[in-house]
């Protein structure tokens, strides 16, 4: 029997990241990556959203009046955020799983509502730390993201970095 591949709401930021370092595929081999509609179709475009969805890559979570409403109440109580971001909040907070983000003040407004959110570190710490990626390569996918302009923290990023290119040495 197969072993469920843990869920995780993405917004457009952790999407883009995957996608620029080259790890969408992998990303979506091991994690079940769900995206609300509103940012697959509006937000990703490079590929198109609609493409991710054709291959397989992500799952679209529609938005039913519920959420809708929902991200209306979160709307009034997070003003940071993007509409867009507090769609994926949404969706984490209903589905009860955790949220990927690379944006800050999104995670802020997660961690007021008790949801569990991650970045895109986070996630390239998983994938070598499953054995899904050697360390030489999520640091070629870690500098390609950096390269294309994902804002990182970069102590987070050197040491990273250090670790993936001589893990001898630490």
């Amino acid at each position: 029997m197969e072993t469920p591949r843990p869920a995780f709401v993405c917004d457009a930021s952790v999407l883009i990241a995957l996608i620029d370092g080259g790890l969408l595929a992998l990303a979506a081999q091991v994690f079940d990556l769900l995206v609300p509609d509103v940012i697959l179709h509006e937000e990703i475009r490079n590929p198109p959203g609609e493409n991710l969805l054709q291959e397989g890559l992500v799952r679209e979570i529609h938005f039913s009046g519920t959420l809708i409403l929902k991200v209306f109440e979160l709307r009034k109580r997070f003003s940071a955020p993007s509409t867009h971001d507090l769609f994926a909040l949404a969706a984490a907070d209903q589905e009860r799983i955790v949220l990927l983000t690379g944006d800050r003040h999104l995670r802020r407004a997660a961690e007021k509502l008790g949801v569990e959110a991650h970045g895109v570190l986070w996630v390239l710490d998983e994938l070598v730390n499953g054995g899904h990626l050697a360390p030489h390569e999520a640091a070629e996918s870690l500098r390609k993201i950096m390269k294309l302009g994902t804002y990182l923290p970069k102590e987070e990023c050197r040491v990273r970095l250090e670790w993936w290119e001589d893990p001898g040495d630490c």
